[in-house]
């Protein structure tokens, strides 16, 4: 009868080795710890997305988790700068006793400062479609001006801290910094032609009729889009100092009921015809006739654009 040595025994087959028999429950183990992992995250997604923006529970879990409140164009606004504007406009509320029922009801409230960020994310976006980059120096410009009406950079800042609980960089980053941008992009938008081609056409069809002698007010009443054209463009009497100042050249040079060319004035087009002047000792008047044509705007442009991008409000308000 052969036996077998004892250095050469191995366990019976049906008998699995220990080690293979840890590894299979650390693999269950880790199964079940992920499963459970991923039922915690839709459970807290779905408490972040569904419970109100300014629930307890969803400060606490975004003040750790990066979760966008909106998408636009795939490009994420997060809860933590959602909560530095919200909170900003409670504290302005609280700065300024503002009585309760002058107050945004919260709602409505979120509703408002997720539609302005949402803004300063397009304005952005048309920013870079543009090639507009933030001017520092017209930042600064805008800051040494808040800085002299309010007497000094200390002073200024003191109040922004009490009305709106903010430092210097917060106002920067969620207040002068987009208005600044949106104003950089108003301004290419009003000086684009191929934008403008509309109120350019418009405003010198105008200029072609009253040169082929039709009423300057009949022209005015049916193109003006200022307030005045129903009583044919007229402006009344004005002094140089109360007039934009692109008409100046024109209206204290020409002649009585002589049509002016266009005038680019900012964010509108106009014709001007001087009827009158009253001289005196103090100053002239002018009595001025003007057809206005509004250019396409800022806000024009960002409607366009909206309606042809992708916004997801993930936030319940």
């Amino acid at each position: 009868m052969e036996i077998t040595p004892l250095n050469e025994y191995s366990p019976s087959p049906v008998t699995p080795p220990l080690k293979s028999t840890n590894k299979k429950f650390r693999l269950l183990i880790g199964l079940s710890f992920g499963a459970l992992l991923l039922v915690v995250l839709a459970a807290v997604s779905t408490a972040v997305y569904f419970l109100p923006a300014n629930d307890m529970l969803v400060r606490s879990v975004t003040a750790v988790v990066p979760y966008p409140v909106a998408l636009v164009n795939l490009q994420p606004i997060s809860f933590k700068d959602f909560y530095k504007e919200y909170d900003a406009l409670e504290t302005f509320y609280e700065a300024n006793q503002t009585p309760e029922e002058e107050q945004l009801p919260a709602t409505e409230r979120a509703s408002n400062v997720l539609d302005s960020m949402i803004d300063h994310i397009v304005v952005s976006q048309l920013a870079k479609q543009y090639s507009v980059e933030l001017d520092p120096v017209k930042v600064e410009e805008n800051l040494q001006a808040a800085f002299t009406q309010s007497g000094s950079e200390e002073a200024f800042y003191t109040e922004i801290e009490r009305v709106f609980n903010w430092t210097r960089q917060d106002f920067l980053t969620h207040a002068l910094e987009p208005l600044v941008l949106a104003d950089q992009v108003e301004e290419k938008v009003l000086s684009d032609a191929t934008l403008q081609t509309e109120t350019t056409d418009k405003i010198n069809q105008a200029l072609t009729r009253i040169k082929n002698n039709e009423d300057f007010a009949t022209v005015a009443g049916e193109v003006s889009e200022d307030t005045t054209a129903a009583s044919g463009g007229d402006l009344g009497h004005l002094t140089v100092a109360e007039m934009p100042e692109e008409w100046t050249n024109f209206v204290t040079t020409a002649e009585l009921n002589v049509i002016s060319e266009v005038i680019d004035v900012g964010q509108v087009y106009t014709l001007v015809m001087v009827t009158e002047k009253v001289e005196s000792e103090e100053e002239t008047q002018y009595n001025i006739k003007a057809i206005v044509v509004y250019k396409r705007g800022l806000a024009e442009v960002m409607d366009s654009f909206l309606e042809s991008s992708k916004i997801w409000k993930l936030m319940q308000v």
